[in-house]
C-alpha cells in the first residue's frame, strides 16, 4: 500500500492540526529502521486528538515497552482526527488512522495498539477503524483473512479505560470491534505480548488464532476476544520502569516529562474506578525515583517533570522527591493528592508552595458530610477547612473544588454547602488579593468493578437538575466561578457504555454509520439518537437502571479483578449504610484481595500498607528547598551556538529546546545533573518566532545551570560558546521559493520593501534582480542587500539584514500565496545568501 506523503507535506493543502508532527518526524522518526527493513510494524494509536492526550503517558508508555522488546520493530503513532481534520483527509482519501512518521496508514501495519482512557472514547472507535480502510468488526476481518481477500492488522485494546470498555464486545455473537483486549498493568507484560502479537499476525487465520491463543498462556492480562475464557488482571512488579526513553514528540509538552512515584490507590472511594481497578498501593524507592528520573532527562532533554500518581502526597518519601527532584529539573510540578493526607501532614501546603505550587486542586467530592460517606471520602469538614485556610495562608493564587452529584442530594445536604461556601467566602473577604476559586460538578458515572456499580442509576435530568441549580445558585451567590466538566447527554452516553448492557456493540456500530464522534464534545443528536435505540429494543430495562444485586450479570464477567468481587459488594452495602471504610495506609487489612503476601520481589504487600507511614515537612526541609528554588532565580548562564533543523524550525520551540537539551546531554553526559534548562535565544524566542517565521538554521541557546560550566567542556563536545545573546550587525537569510518564478519573487519583495517603507531600486544581473537599498532604507536597520535568482527549483531570495531584521510581513505575503517556502538564517556569510 502506498503512503501518503506526497499530501501530508503539501503546504499548498488545507492545514492539519497535526502538520509540525508530520514536519518533524520523517520515516526515520523515533529511532526507526528503514520501513522496508522491519521486522515487524506497531501502530501506536489514541482515540482523541493530539491535542487532548499530549500530556498523558499511554502511547510513551507503549513505545518504550514495545522499542525495549523489538529494537528492529517500526513503531508510529496515530492519533484520532479533529474535525478539521477528518474533513480533509476524507476529501483526499487519506485513512483517519496513519502513522505520523511513516504517513502509511493502518491497514499497512502488522499490530495496532489502542490505547483507551476513557469511556466516551469508545465511541471513535469503529467510525476511526471504518475511516482507515479497516472493517469494525473483528468477524468480518476475520472472514477476509479466511477467504484470502484482505490481511487486517491485529488490533488489541488496553488502557486505563480496558476494563470499562466492554461495550466494544458482544457477549451474544463473541464478535467485537477489535482482536483482543489487556487487562491491566502493562510494566514488564507488555513488551512481550507486542512481540508476541507481530509473530502471530504473520500468520494466516487459523495461526493467528493459534498464537493469540497461546499469548494468552504467557500473558497474563491478555484475552482474544474470540476465545471464551477466564482472565486474570495483570498487576505489575512494584519496582518495574520501563526501559529506555520515551519518544520525544513535537508538540507543546515535548519539554515535560511524566514520572511515576507511586501505584495505585490506598483509599476505597466507592465511586472511583482508578481506585478498585488499581489496587493496591505501591511506591517506588526514592533511589528507584531519582534514577528514573534522571534517564528520563538524558534521553528526552525535558527541563520539567511532573509526578503522574493518583495521590502522590502518600509517598512516604515524598519530601525528598520533591526536593531532589528540584535540583535535577528547572520545574517540578504535582497535581492529583488527597486533602485528607493534606490535612494529616499540616507542612505539605507550605513546602508544596515553596517548590512553586501556586494552584491547587480539592476533590471535595461530596457536597456534604452525608454525601461524602456515601462516596466513602474519608473527609471531614473541619479537615477539609483546615486544608482550605493552609492553602490561602501560604499565597495560593488558584483553588479549584471538585464535587459529584450523585442525584440523591436533599435540601439538608445543600443547606450544608451553602454553608461551607459562605466560610469560604467569610476566609477570602479579608485578604486584598484572594485566590481565584473555582467550583466544578459532574454527575456521578457508576463505573463497573466499583461499590456503586450495583447503584440504580438516572438518566432523567430532572433530579440533577435541582441538585445542580442549588449548587450554582450557593457558588454564584459567593462571587465564585462555576462550571459543569461535561454536558448532560455525555455524561448518559458514558454511563450507558461504562456498564455496558446487552446491544451496546450493536448501538456503537449504528452510532458509527451515522457519523457520530467524540470530540472534546458529543457529537449533537448523539445521546438522543442512542437514548432511541436503546428504548426500541428495550434495553433500559428495570434490571439494568435499578439497584443490581450480588448476582448481576455485568460484563466481563469472566475477569477475574485484583479486589474481589465479592468485597467490592460487601462496600456497596456499606455505602448504603454510610459505612466508611478507612485507607490500608498504616491500619489493618481490608481483605479486598488485591495484595500478596510476598511478590516476586520478596516484598509483602500487606506488610508494606501496614507500616506505611505519612512523609512531614519540617522547618529544615523547607529551607533546603527554599534554597535550591532560590539557586533557579540566579543560575549560572553560558551562550552555546546550535543549528536548528528545518524539521525542528516547523515545530513548537519546546520541541526544539527539549532536542537541543537531548542532544548536549548525549555529547557532554554529566551535564545532565548540573543543566536546568536551556532555551532558544534567537530563533525559537519570542521575537525570533515573531521576525523570522519558520526560519532554521544557525540560533543559540541560554544555558542554564546549578553550577558553571566550563568553556572548555563545550568546546570540545563541538559547541560554539559566545560571549552574550546574538545581536547581529548583519543576519544572511536565504529564502527559497520553490515553484515560484523570478518574476513572483521579484514582486514579493518589491511589496514587502515598499510596505516596510524601505527605499530602494531594482537592477537587473545576469543571474536574476537585485535590489539596492537606499542609505536612508539601510539605516532603519532591517533589510540591507536583497537579490533574486533562480535556484534548482525555484527562485531563490538573498537578504543581508541588519540588527532590526524583520522579514515577518515577507513571509506573510508568501503564505497568503499558498507558495511553498524555505527560509535559512546564518549568522555569519557563508555565499549563500546575498552579500
Amino acid at each position: 500500500m502506498p503512503d501518503h506523503t506526497d499530501f501530508l507535506k503539501l503546504t499548498s493543502r488545507d492545514p492539519l492540526s497535526l502538520d509540525a508532527l508530520y514536519a518533524a518526524h520523517g520515516e526515520r522518526g523515533f529511532a526507526n529502521p528503514a520501513w522496508e527493513g522491519a521486522v515487524s510494524r506497531v501502530l501506536i494509536v489514541r482515540l482523541s486528538p493530539f491535542r487532548d492526550v499530549e500530556r498523558s503517558t499511554p502511547h510513551e508508555f507503549l513505545f518504550r515497552e514495545a522499542r525495549a522488546a523489538m529494537p528492529g520493530a517500526y513503531l508510529d503513532f496515530s492519533f484520532f482526527p479533529t474535525l478539521r481534520d477528518r474533513s480533509v483527509l476524507g476529501r483526499a482519501g487519506v485513512p483517519w488512522m496513519h502513522g505520523v512518521a511513516s504517513r502509511r496508514g493502518a491497514v499497512d501495519f502488522d499490530v495496532v495498539l489502542v490505547s483507551n482512557s476513557y469511556t466516551l472514547e469508545l465511541v471513535n472507535l469503529a467510525p476511526f477503524l471504518a475511516a482507515s480502510g479497516l472493517p469494525p468488526s473483528r468477524s468480518e476481518r476475520d472472514r477476509s483473512a479466511s477467504d484470502g481477500s484482505a490481511r487486517y492488522p491485529l488490533i488489541v485494546l488496553g488502557g486505563s479505560n480496558a476494563m470499562a470498555s466492554a461495550a466494544a464486545y458482544d457477549d451474544a455473537s463473541g464478535d467485537s470491534l477489535v482482536d483482543a483486549v489487556y487487562f491491566g498493568e502493562g510494566e514488564g507484560s507488555v513488551g512481550r505480548l507486542v512481540a508476541g502479537l507481530a509473530s502471530a499476525s504473520r500468520e494466516g487465520a487459523d495461526g493467528r488464532l493459534a498464537g493469540l491463543a497461546s499469548l494468552t498462556r504467557e500473558v497474563v492480562g491478555f484475552w482474544p476476544t474470540a476465545i471464551r475464557l477466564t482472565v486474570a488482571q495483570a498487576k505489575a512488579r512494584p519496582d518495574a520502569y520501563p526501559v529506555g526513553a520515551p519518544p520525544v514528540i513535537a508538540g507543546e509538552e515535548a519539554g515535560t516529562s511524566r514520572l511515576e512515584i507511586t501505584r495505585g490507590c490506598p483509599s476505597f472511594c466507592s465511586f472511583c474506578f482508578e481506585g478498585w481497578e488499581r489496587k493496591p498501593f505501591r511506591e517506588r524507592p526514592l533511589g528507584d525515583v531519582i534514577a528514573e528520573a534522571l534517564r528520563l532527562k538524558a534521553g528526552t532533554g525535558a527541563d520539567t517533570v511532573e509526578l503522574a500518581s493518583y495521590n502522590f502526597n502518600a509517598h512516604s518519601d515524598v519530601v525528598a522527591v520533591i526536593r531532589e527532584l528540584h535540583k535535577a529539573f528547572w520545574a517540578v510540578s504535582f497535581q492529583s493528592q488527597r486533602v485528607d493526607i493534606l490535612a494529616r501532614s499540616p507542612g505539605l501546603v507550605r513546602y508544596e508552595v515553596a517548590a512553586g505550587k501556586r494552584s491547587f486542586t480539592v476533590g471535595v467530592e461530596g457536597v456534604s458530610a452525608r454525601a461524602r460517606a456515601y462516596f466513602s471520602k474519608e473527609l471531614a469538614e473541619a479537615d477539609l477547612r483546615a486544608v482550605l485556610e493552609r492553602i490561602v495562608r501560604e499565597g495560593a493564587r488558584e483553588i479549584k473544588l471538585f464535587y459529584i452529584l450523585s442525584g440523591f442530594e436533599d435540601a439538608g445536604d445543600m443547606a450544608e454547602f451553602s454553608a461551607f461556601v459562605g466560610w469560604l467566602r467569610a476566609l477570602l473577604g479579608a485578604l486584598p488579593s484572594p485566590p481565584r476559586v473555582m467550583f466544578s460538578a459532574g454527575e456521578l458515572i457508576r463505573m463497573p468493578f466499583t461499590p456503586l456499580a450495583y447503584e440504580s442509576l438516572i438518566l432523567d435530568e430532572a433530579p440533577f437538575a435541582v441538585v445542580r441549580a442549588r449548587f450554582d445558585a450557593a457558588v454564584a451567590g459567593a462571587g465564585f466561578e462555576s462550571r459543569a466538566p461535561e454536558r448532560f447527554d455525555e455524561y448518559c452516553l458514558s454511563q450507558v457504555l461504562a456498564l455496558a448492557p446487552p446491544g451496546s456493540y450493536g448501538l456503537l456500530l449504528a452510532m458509527a454509520a451515522r457519523g457520530y464522534v467524540y470530540d472534546r464534545a458529543l457529537s449533537r443528536g448523539a445521546w438522543e439518537f442512542a437514548r432511541a435505540w436503546l428504548d426500541e429494543r428495550g434495553i433500559l430495562s428495570g434490571a439494568f437502571m435499578g439497584e443490581k444485586p450480588r448476582d448481576y450479570p455485568f460484563p466481563y464477567p469472566f475477569l477475574t479483578p485484583v479486589a474481589s468481587r465479592e468485597h467490592v459488594y460487601r462496600r456497596f452495602l456499606d455505602v448504603k449504610e454510610s459505612r466508611e471504610r478507612t485507607t490500608c495506609l498504616g491500619g489493618d487489612c481490608a481483605g479486598c484481595g488485591a495484595c500478596s503476601d510476598a511478590d516476586v520481589s520478596g516484598v509483602s504487600e500487606r506488610a508494606f500498607l501496614a507500616a506505611h507511614r505519612l512523609d512531614e515537612a519540617s522547618e529544615r526541609d523547607l529551607r533546603e528547598l527554599e534554597a535550591v528554588v532560590a539557586a533557579k532565580r540566579k543560575p549560572y548562564e553560558a551562550w552555546v551556538g546550535a543549528a536548528l533543523s528545518r524539521e525542528a524550525a516547523c515545530a513548537p520551540p519546546a520541541y526544539a529546546a527539549a532536542s537541543f537539551r537531548k542532544a548536549l546531554y548525549a555529547a557532554v553526559p554529566a551535564l545532565v545533573d548540573t543543566v536546568w534548562t536551556a532555551e532558544d535565544a534567537f530563533l525559537k524566542s519570542k521575537a525570533g518566532l515573531e521576525r523570522l517565521p519558520g526560519a532554521w538554521g544557525d540560533t543559540v541557546y541560554r544555558v542554564l545551570s546549578s553550577a558553571p560550566i566550563a568553556t572548555s567542556v563545550l568546546e570540545a563536545a563541538g559547541y560554539v560558546v559566545l560571549e552574550s545573546a546574538p545581536v547581529p550587525e548583519r543576519l544572511f537569510l536565504e529564502l527559497r521559493l520553490p515553484g515560484a518564478s523570478i518574476a513572483e519573487a521579484v514582486r514579493l519583495v518589491a511589496d514587502f520593501l515598499n510596505a516596510s517603507a524601505i527605499p530602494h531600486t531594482l537592477r537587473k544581473e545576469a543571474s536574476g534582480s537585485a535590489f539596492v537599498v537606499s542609505d536612508k532604507g539601510r539605516k532603519k536597520g532591517n533589510v540591507l542587500e536583497a537579490r533574486v535568482a533562480l535556484g534548482d527549483d525555484g527562485a531563490v531570495v538573498g537578504l543581508v539584514c541588519g540588527r532590526k531584521y524583520d522579514v515577518s510581513m515577507l513571509i506573510a505575503a508568501v503564505a497568503k500565496r499558498r507558495l511553498a517556502f524555505d527560509l535559512r538564517a546564518a549568522l555569519a556569510d557563508d555565499g549563500r545568501a546575498a552579500g
